[in-house]
């Protein structure tokens, strides 16, 4: 570690504040001194308005959890200007961010943007996962929002299955045996249901 800071202060003679900063915040990042980098970061952004430092600085705010802020300042990396290598991972991780939220629509059309910039197999991963959970939840609001029976004549029709079964008995000695009023079902001929 004191290796890496005495680097880092040759590197800042050599190259110039800015250019110490931004790798000291690159390195509490990689390091997961996501607090650190996020100061180093937002002073960062603040002085310069770059595509790439937001892009910086909203990948501290998802590995934080912040997802929000992410989003944020991965849309409005998209805005700044950049070199054209640079859109396809801010799409990219602006859909993991919107994933992380709950927005898989919007997830969903960033992955296919930073896919169609520039195609690779994690961005096709989640394109797929994306999909396939929207096709899930498109299954389940079918399920749940299907009509429910609303015709008081179909609901009369049910009422006698859903009705309990109530008998009187038939003698009020406890020792004469007791008659049941309809056979007992079998177990074999109904299946199984899980419990709720």
């Amino acid at each position: 570690m004191r290796i890496a800071l005495c680097v880092c202060l040759c590197i800042q003679w050599g190259f110039g504040v800015g250019m110490f900063e931004s790798m000291r915040a690159y390195f509490w990042y990689k390091n997961g001194h996501y607090e650190q980098a996020l100061q180093d970061y937002e002073r960062i952004y603040a002085q310069h308005k770059l595509c790439h430092n937001a892009y910086n600085l909203a990948n501290v705010y998802y590995k934080m959890g912040v997802y929000a802020s992410a989003v944020r300042l991965y849309q409005e990396g998209l805005e700044l200007p950049c070199a054209q290598s640079h859109y396809a991972p801010v799409w990219h991780n602006l859909g993991n961010a919107l994933f992380a939220l709950g927005r898989y629509v919007e997830a969903y059309h960033a992955f296919e943007n930073a896919q169609n910039l520039k195609p690779n197999t994690a961005t096709q991963q989640n394109l797929t996962t994306t999909r396939e959970l929207l096709e899930q939840k498109k299954a389940i609001a079918t399920i749940i929002t299907k009509p429910k029976v609303q015709d008081s004549q179909e609901f009369s029709a049910l009422a006698p299955l859903l009705a309990p079964q109530i008998t009187k008995p038939q003698d009020a000695n406890p020792e004469s045996p007791k008659r049941e009023s309809s056979p007992k079902p079998n177990p074999a001929s109904n299946p199984k249901l899980n419990p709720w």
